[in-house]
């Protein structure tokens, strides 16, 4: 005699839920890859990476760095990424249409409300967003200058002190303060 009740495993899609997220988040599989390799729909795949989402580990707040920027796939579509380069993981993100200031304070405060005491912001340097993070430190990150300089100079300068401004702003990167501001 049956008694019509089934039993399911609750490790088993928790399971598939990590290993959705790390082929979503590390392999850079998209949703429509994603719903053809386990033949399902890209709306199921998304309900199943949004419950992963919110499944990971807590970050214990610790007085850290923040490198924030946001990413686009396509028109309309992005992520804004609060990420701690010295505790390796991400803070907060949230998916954008356009990148605004209001997108940056909403993560600066989520992050503050979290217990976060963050000592510093990298940013791109995009219009508006310094202002920001006015209470603390902020650095425009190296690649976004190296790209700013070449915007005004060009790839092939003419002229003699075009050409050592670019050689010295692809050293960049590779130099400390002190060494760069004598070059320059």
């Amino acid at each position: 005699m049956e008694c019509g009740v089934q039993f399911q495993s609750v490790r088993k899609p928790n399971k598939l839920r990590q290993k959705l997220w790390g082929e979503y988040v590390w392999g850079r599989q998209s949703l429509t890859q994603l719903a053809k390799q386990t033949r399902r729909s890209h709306v199921w795949v998304r309900n199943q990476l949004e419950q992963a989402r919110h499944a990971g580990p807590r970050v214990i707040p610790t007085p850290t760095v923040v490198a924030a920027d946001v990413t686009f796939w396509g028109r309309g579509y992005g992520v804004c990424v609060f990420r701690s380069p010295t505790l390796n993981r991400n803070l907060w993100s949230q998916e954008v249409v356009t990148e605004t200031a209001a997108i940056y304070a909403e993560g600066y405060a989520a992050l503050k409300q979290q217990g976060f005491q963050i000592q510093g912001a990298v940013i791109d340097g995009r219009r508006g967003v310094a202002q920001v993070f006015y209470d603390i430190p902020v650095q425009i990150c190296q690649f976004h200058q190296v790209k700013t300089v070449m915007k005004y100079l060009t790839r092939k300068p003419k002229t003699e002190a075009g050409c050592e401004l670019r050689i010295l702003s692809l050293r960049l990167t590779k130099t400390d303060e002190a060494t760069f501001s004598g070059l320059l």
